[in-house]
């Protein structure tokens, strides 16, 4: 088995913004990287930077590619949270929940030369709106309502003293695997 990091530089737009910046990463990077946004942590700066989250972004870049007779999996160790992937233009999957590794099988997608790898992150408030309002499980006036509806790390999204910082990107390792014989994908332990 065979792996290509896809990590590096990879450009993130939105409504109003266009930056780069490296994966694993997030928006917050991104944009304090660029100089494009004050420190979230510093005085009344969470709430700028909570109304970032209200938008979606798309984090993308362009690789080569020498494609072979093998299988190609591609392999997120972690995209936080709710997400579309794309693999030249085609939609590869929909992810909804940051704490898994996705792999998704895109030999018939893959091709020759230059590849476009899009994902774009979305605004996870309408969704666990939403869920708050059908059925508010989890009361907490330090969080955002609806937290206890997404797999997210809840720690993002206010407690006690935590700031709202509900963060989305790529935050882990992404490649491109090639499945050229058996791998053991699943074990359990009795």
């Amino acid at each position: 088995m065979k792996s290509l990091s896809l990590n590096g530089i990879w450009k993130m737009t939105g409504t109003d913004i266009e930056c780069e910046g490296k994966i694993p990463g997030s928006l917050y990077s991104f944009l304090l990287d660029a100089g494009m946004m004050n420190d979230p942590h510093y005085r009344e700066n969470e709430f700028g930077a909570l109304a970032l989250t209200h938008d979606d972004y798309t984090f993308s870049r362009t690789f080569d590619f020498e494609k072979g007779d093998d299988r190609y999996i591609l392999r997120f160790e972690g995209i936080d949270t709710m997400a579309d992937v794309y693999l030249n233009g085609e939609h590869v999957a929909y992810t909804d929940d940051m704490h898994i590794t996705y792999e998704f099988d895109v030999t018939d997608i893959i091709k020759d030369g230059e590849n476009e790898l899009a994902v774009t992150c979305r605004n996870i408030h309408p969704y666990i709106e939403e869920k708050a309002a059908e059925l508010d499980l989890m009361k907490n006036i330090q969080a955002l309502a609806g937290f206890g509806y997404i797999r997210k790390a809840h720690c993002m999204l206010g407690w006690d003293w935590g700031p709202f910082l509900p963060d989305m990107g790529i935050w882990r390792n992404v490649s491109l695997v090639t499945k050229n014989s058996a791998r053991i994908t699943e074990f359990k332990v009795e």
